[in-house]
């Protein structure tokens, strides 16, 4: 090694140095990899910048280009692919409702909530799932499963989502014009409970997306896009999608905050 390094102009405590500078660095690469795949053995479809915030909240220091690189190099960058899957059919009692949410700067909890349905495929047939939105937090505050697209199951949804709080006055309850939506009993409900109704509006296909995107994360993110084997699988699957989306996933559009944290701290 002495012959080496003089052959190459270089000092032999200059070498070792620079070898032990390159073992540190894979050894912390390493432990960065071993954290990854903690995070992604939890939520399997965190892209870069979710990895480099739950680090961070970890405790880890690395930074977002290099996290980025590092993945990249191990092959643990996800493609990106999203479906949009419409449920809804429409109704006949939505006439005089206007859609509030256009130009509407949400502030506060409890000012918007959203709702929509989407499917289920199972081995036993399909599973219809509504879910209501808290739209300033992101948090899922109700939800229904059902084996059939009536109108019980989105009454159910926001007779749970009415449960939980003192007062739903004044509330803006938004929804697409589905025949859930705009049926007697429904509409009936909302008014009784002094809810502001609005509607998606004609050519507004962004107007529910929030809700939307939920859904898309419950599918891609939470295994249940394809076939599940059986209804009880699928239903269980789905309430601890729901309570680690709530509880424990974060959210780009809440500054890498949880909705829980956003929704609670109100």
């Amino acid at each position: 090694m002495t012959k080496i390094c003089s052959f190459l102009d270089i000092s032999k405590s200059w070498y070792y140095e620079m070898k032990a500078s390159l073992e540190r660095q894979k050894e912390y690469e390493k432990a960065i990899l071993n954290a990854v795949r903690q995070i992604r053995a939890e939520h399997p479809v965190y892209g870069t910048k979710k990895l480099w915030k739950q680090l961070e909240r970890n405790g880890v220091t690395i930074g977002r280009d290099r996290l980025h690189r590092l993945l990249t190099k191990h092959g643990l960058i996800l493609p990106r692919h999203y479906k949009k899957v419409r449920t809804s059919f429409p109704g006949i009692y939505d006439q005089g409702f206007e859609n509030k949410l256009k130009g509407l700067n949400v502030t506060h909890i409890n000012q918007v909530w959203c709702t929509d349905i989407t499917y289920i495929h199972t081995a036993e047939g399909m599973l219809y799932i509504s879910a209501m939105m808290d739209v300033y937090s992101r948090k899922i505050i109700s939800l229904n499963i059902s084996n059939n697209l009536r109108t019980d199951g989105s009454l159910d949804c926001l007779s749970k989502a009415l449960h939980h709080i003192p007062t739903a006055s004044g509330i803006i309850h938004h929804s697409d014009h589905g025949t859930q939506y705009c049926s007697y009993r429904y509409l009936s409900l909302l008014s009784s409970n002094g809810m502001q109704i609005s509607f998606t509006g004609k050519d507004h296909c962004y107007d529910n997306a929030k809700i939307e995107r939920f859904f898309n994360t419950l599918k891609h993110e939470y295994g249940l896009k394809g076939v599940i084997k059986s209804k009880k699988l699928a239903i269980e699957m789905v309430k601890n999608a729901i309570y680690d989306y709530n509880y424990k996933r974060l959210h780009a559009a809440l500054g890498y905050k949880i909705p829980y944290e956003v929704y609670d701290a109100a």
